[in-house]
């Protein structure tokens, strides 16, 4: 249930200068060298606007949301710890699979049964979260992220392993990474590394990942390699450190196949490494937007960023947020965003934007998280994109009025909860949802 799990802007500036002319700035730096453009200074006058006048909230129950886009021209995404969409939901759920189909304001989003969805959290089983998702090759794979044990010296329970599964029929059957079918979620005991694509990593990093997006299928990229980017552990000083690694297409399902990003070059030039050990961090975000487990236990999932290939001037966007917990433990301020930009997807990233009070519309009182840039619906000449968002604001309370009436509520029908649950929480918290804002690019 959402209390067992890990949760618990401002008007956006005027540009001076509208985006063609950004646009063009940003197609004469994509021109150049990477050579040329690997300064640091290359794109600080880059900025964004966030459009508070273009805000979509599309009314599914759930959070997370990674996209992918898919050869069908469709996207394909995963909402977690929540209801859905219909009035009279089944079950909650985990992790549960969307196509989105359309444009950002009128989009047309519904489930599908033909994912494998994860079980409920158990005794017996950890519970399993869909993060990244790629549509490569006409196949889309789905990294499922998931909570380790608590223990007795440490609180909380960490992000610490995480199973690769895979459709080669566009979502119609799904495999294990060792190509068996149905997908089998183990249990703590059950999984290893033949089953699992990361698994108690070296400070718990590769606990959350995410996957670079290249267009339509993947189509954009031409070096071969899928880049997936990770926390580097569940800490405020890890968590805020991000590490990575590139895998060639073909060999996503091979984990020794791996290689991780080691340090640059004093050419410039990126090293990769096969030992994890040997890590280096390719990006590190602020300090002081990660919260302390044992104040709230299992509210960390931050930092995880969301990175897309802007086909039309050749560079790479990411977006990341820190979530804004006080020292009294409680999400009692607007989270942290920012957005970056680089020539490669290994950097070196310059930050185009800063908010440190995230408030899409002005809205003081939102608690957003799990940035994501829609890849199918960025401008075809990269001058505008969509960001996807969820809002926990709201939610605490539904946890409070469902301890209020838990008794009265066990006295249902299984049906009648679930309705009643669901209602309630749409009702506390109508942001928690598929939240979607358009976002500028200016020049300062």
């Amino acid at each position: 249930m959402m209390q067992t799990r890990r949760h618990f802007v401002a008007q956006a500036i005027a540009g001076t200068l509208g985006a063609s002319s950004a646009t063009q700035v940003l197609a004469k730096y994509a021109l150049q060298s990477p050579k040329a453009r690997k300064g640091a200074d290359a794109y600080r006058h880059i900025k964004v606007l966030r459009r508070d006048d273009k805000i979509v909230r599309h009314k599914i129950n759930g959070d997370i949301f990674p996209l992918t886009w898919t050869r069908d021209d469709r996207q394909f995404s995963v909402f977690s710890d929540g209801f859905g969409w219909s009035a009279a939901p089944t079950r909650f759920y985990n992790s549960r699979a969307l196509w989105i189909e359309g444009d950002p304001i009128r989009a047309a989003i519904y489930e599908t049964d033909a994912y494998p969805d994860p079980p409920p959290q158990s005794a017996c089983n950890p519970p399993y979260y869909g993060f990244g998702a790629l549509a490569v090759d006409d196949r889309i794979y789905q990294l499922m992220c998931c909570l380790g044990k608590a223990s007795e010296t440490r609180s909380g329970r960490p992000w610490n392993g995480v199973k690769l599964i895979y459709s080669s029929d566009q979502g119609r059957t799904w495999c294990n990474q060792n190509g068996s079918t149905p997908v089998v979620w183990e249990s703590y005991a059950e999984q290893s590394l033949e089953n699992m694509l990361f698994l108690d990593e070296p400070q718990e990093s590769f606990g959350l990942i995410s996957l670079l997006q290249m267009g339509r299928n993947y189509e954009a990229n031409r070096d071969g390699y899928v880049y997936g980017y990770a926390t580097n552990g569940n800490t405020d000083g890890t968590m805020n450190q991000l590490v990575m690694f590139r895998v060639r297409k073909r060999s996503m399902l091979d984990r020794t196949a791996y290689e991780f990003f080691g340090g640059m070059l004093s050419s410039g030039e990126p090293t990769w490494e096969r030992d994890i050990q040997n890590r280096k961090i390719v990006q590190s975000f602020p300090r002081g937007w990660v919260n302390d487990q044992r104040q709230i236990p299992n509210l960390v999932q931050t930092w995880v960023p969301s990175v897309v290939y802007n086909a039309a001037h050749g560079t790479y966007l990411m977006v990341a947020s820190g979530i804004g917990v006080g020292q009294d433990g409680e999400w009692d301020r607007p989270s942290y965003l920012g957005f970056w930009i680089a020539p490669n997807p290994w950097g070196p990233w310059t930050q185009i934007h800063e908010d440190k009070a995230w408030a899409p519309g002005n809205d003081t009182a939102a608690r957003c998280y799990s940035p994501q840039i829609a890849p199918k619906w960025m401008a075809p000449d990269g001058s505008s994109f969509w960001l996807v968002w969820s809002d926990f604001q709201g939610a605490t309370e539904y946890v409070a009025e469902l301890k209020r009436r838990n008794k009265e509520i066990e006295a249902m029908i299984p049906s009648e909860q679930l309705r009643i649950r669901a209602q309630m929480f749409r009702s506390h918290a109508p942001y928690y949802s598929f939240n979607v804002q358009r976002v500028d690019f200016t020049i300062s």
